[in-house]
């Protein structure tokens, strides 16, 4: 396949189905949910049963790509459902926020899919990529809250 039907599929259709998939899920519950720092809570809550879902698939062609993911997944989901979970909580569907936080969760989502995709791509990139996402984690949860809108 060639790169832009690579990242077409990465982007758009891997990382865009299921980042859209969470951010309707959770756009329809935001009531339910609370404030944006609860959004954050259930979009990473989400993500983690996609992360689950989608290693266990792999686990069953690939061994290496499970192992793999097993290790970099999670944080990557986990930081993608920060932004989507916040995304969803926006008082109204197009606004800033919502858009601030699906572009990071696609790109972010994308990029990792993608490092999985193109075959001989340095395994590094995801091990890096997940780092990264464990670092911004830890900055969301260590972070005061933030005043109710």
């Amino acid at each position: 396949a060639g790169y832009g039907s690579l990242l077409t599929y990465a982007f758009l259709v891997t990382a865009g189905i299921e980042e859209g998939s969470k951010f309707l899920i959770l756009r329809i519950f935001r009531k339910r949910i609370g404030p944006p720092s609860e959004g954050a809570t259930a979009g990473i809550a989400a993500s983690l049963g996609f992360a689950f879902f989608e290693t266990a698939v792999y686990a069953s062609s690939n061994p290496l790509i499970a192992l793999l993911r097993a290790a970099t997944a999670a944080p990557i989901h986990a930081a993608c459902g920060v932004w989507i979970g916040r995304a969803a909580q926006a008082p109204r569907l197009l606004s800033a926020r919502t858009i601030l936080g699906f572009i990071p969760a696609l790109a972010v989502h994308g990029a990792y899919d993608l490092t999985l995709f193109v075959t001989g791509f340095p395994m590094i990139v995801p091990v890096l990529i997940a780092a990264a996402s464990v670092v911004f984690i830890v900055g969301v949860i260590t972070a005061p809250p933030e005043p109710v809108e």
